[in-house]
Order: structure tokens, then sequence, then C-alpha cells
């Protein structure tokens, strides 16, 4: 299903997606400040808030939200929250 959605050969994409399971970290969410659990619900409050834990975390760490949400994605971008790529812009920069 996910290669008739991203263009690129199966090959690539399973050499990706090995490489990107590779490199993930699971986070409790204890470990989430209040603090940006509040700014990711005030963010997401009107968006979806079930997506709220994936920007806490991306707030906590500072790093960049990769999501196929594009409801989220808009919304989070209209609100200047600027940490946030589409995973299909991000397939296609790597193999540009």
């Amino acid at each position: 299903m996910l290669l008739k959605k991203v263009e690129t050969k199966p090959q690539t994409l399973s050499e990706y997606t090995l490489f990107v399971f590779s490199h993930l970290t699971v986070v409790p969410d204890y470990l989430i400040s209040e603090i940006s659990q509040q700014k990711a619900k005030d963010l997401c409050n009107d968006i979806d808030i079930k997506d709220s834990v994936y920007v806490a975390l991306t707030i906590q760490l500072e790093a960049t939200l990769l999501t196929r949400d594009k409801v989220l994605f808009d919304g989070l971008q209209s609100k200047g929250f600027s940490n946030i790529v589409i995973f299909d812009d991000f397939v296609r920069k790597l193999y540009d």
C-alpha cells in the first residue's frame, strides 16, 4: 500500500524502511514534560487531539515531526509550528 503512494522503487523503499527502523527509539510518555504536553494540546486542540502526544515529543526533543497527515501539517503550520514535514516530501528529497 505504501509503495503505491510513494513514487520509488520497491528496493529503495525497503532499504529506507530498514534504515529508519534501525534508528527508532521508543520514549515513554512520562518522560515528556507537562509544559511540552500542554503546548502540544493547545496546538492540536482544534486539529486532532490524538496527535498531541507526537507533537509533545517533537517539542520536548526539539525535533522534526514526520507525518502523512496533511490536516495536521496544515493546521500546525498555520499556527506557526514549523518542525513538521510531510513524509512524501521527505522521501522525495532523499532521492532527488
